[in-house]
């Protein structure tokens, strides 16, 4: 997404000679869609949402139309569910449970600007109970990192307690007005059209084919001549924008960046089994998280709820797993656990599940290390002094969102231009 937006932005500064080097056949990377067999499935959920203007008009001029959603979400707990987010609706939790998160919340003493961590930030902003309860749990089923090991800072403007009456109504219950701006995605855009992937064929498009190396693999980037060695052959440059992840940017151009600060960083790898199904008994939900260790996948999305294309006259689940960065993936494995898992919780009948596909990311989702925003900004000033600027999700190595992606690609083609 990021080295697609960039380069169009080039182009669009009336920078011609622009080349996009893509590892495999297809643009996209995270973005791309099984559109296998009459289907329209995204390989990860995603949806768009943003408060920017110049992302949603990129995203409105390539995607050839969209719906708008309110989303609805739920956190599988007990026997049931639970709407999220959980902090809003605690009154839905068994009465030794609403007891626990209000005892805690009374208790506070720590305030949340004296944290040192993603832990100790959660436990004095959100108190232990609803820290043990939820947000432990889930954050370290997603992360597969303790909290105390986590930085907090990329978080601070994403979770809050309801104010003092919202809260009085989320431990309580009673009429509550709702509010849409509980969660960043609770108002969501998606494409009519092509899944996620069709605004990255819409981007590539416009790009042209002359202006994309597909099927290439980077193998060396040799800075003194400004080439790039791929399996296809070398490439030479005058300007470099590399989305690569950012340790494996500088091991291609022999930087080591500082000592300890690639060692440093952390990556889950995510594998999304796609469950096509007659029926699905699930409620009313968009997606729902699942904090329970004993259930393998940590989100359920129903995809056919925002995507009629998905495999229409079907019921479409997208169950998303996280695994350390060094896990083998045995594909067949992850598929039967979680096939195993969605039968014994009465999700879906064995005998209405009509196809599955496996798609595994790795690097995923990038885990905010304690020392983390110093250690990539040490990184990324480290490729700067050879010429090269890093951007996107695994370039900046932060977790961003797709319009946090376009913004960083807004970022580095200022800094391409001012080179």
């Amino acid at each position: 997404m990021t080295g697609l937006t960039a380069a169009y932005q080039l182009q669009c500064a009336g920078v011609e000679d622009v080349m996009v080097v893509e590892r495999l056949s297809t643009t996209g990377g995270l973005m791309r869609t099984n559109r296998s067999d009459g289907l329209t499935i995204d390989h990860l959920p995603h949806l768009f949402f943003t408060e920017d203007r110049g992302a949603l008009r990129l995203f409105s001029e390539f995607v050839g139309g969209y719906t708008e959603h309110t989303s609805r979400l739920g956190i599988r707990w007990d026997d049931g569910f639970v709407d999220f987010p959980f902090q809003n609706n605690i009154h839905q939790l068994p009465l030794s449970q609403r007891r626990e998160v209000l005892t805690s919340l009374l208790a506070r003493s720590s305030p949340t600007g004296s944290a040192r961590n993603l832990e100790e930030h959660a436990r004095a902003l959100l108190g232990d109970g609803i820290l043990e309860l939820f947000f432990r749990p889930y954050n370290e089923k997603l992360w597969l990192t303790p909290l105390a090991e986590m930085d907090f800072r990329w978080l601070k403007a994403k979770i809050a307690l309801p104010d003092a009456r919202e809260l009085a109504v989320s431990i309580l219950g009673g009429e509550r007005e709702r509010s849409l701006d509980v969660a960043p995605h609770t108002r969501f855009r998606y494409p009519r059209r092509g899944g996620i992937q069709a605004l990255t064929d819409g981007l590539a498009e416009r790009l042209g084919e002359h202006r994309i190396r597909s099927a290439s693999r980077v193998r060396a980037i040799d800075t003194g001549r400004r080439q790039i060695e791929t399996d296809r052959g070398r490439i030479g440059y005058h300007r470099l924008l590399s989305t690569l992840p950012i340790n494996d940017t500088l091991a291609f151009a022999g930087l080591d960046g500082g000592v300890g600060a690639v060692k440093r960083l952390r990556a889950n790898t995510v594998v999304c089994v796609q469950i096509v199904a007659k029926r699905v008994e699930l409620p009313d939900y968009h997606w729902i998280y699942v904090p329970d260790p004993s259930l393998p996948y940590y989100r359920l999305t129903r995809v056919d709820r925002f995507n009629p294309q998905a495999a229409p006259g079907l019921s479409v689940l997208l169950a998303e797993c996280a695994l350390p960065a060094s896990a083998r993936v045995e594909k067949a494995a992850i598929a039967a656990r979680v096939q195993r898992a969605l039968v014994t919780e009465g999700v879906v009948r064995a005998t209405d599940i009509e196809r599955h596909f496996v798609f595994a990311y790795s690097p995923a989702y990038v885990v905010p290390h304690l020392g983390h925003e110093e250690d990539v900004d040490t990184l990324a000033a480290t490729l700067a002094e050879v010429g090269i600027v890093t951007a996107g999700r695994f370039g900046e190595w932060r977790f961003f969102n797709m319009d946090h992606s376009i913004a960083s690609a807004t970022r580095a083609v200022e800094k391409v231009l001012r080179a």
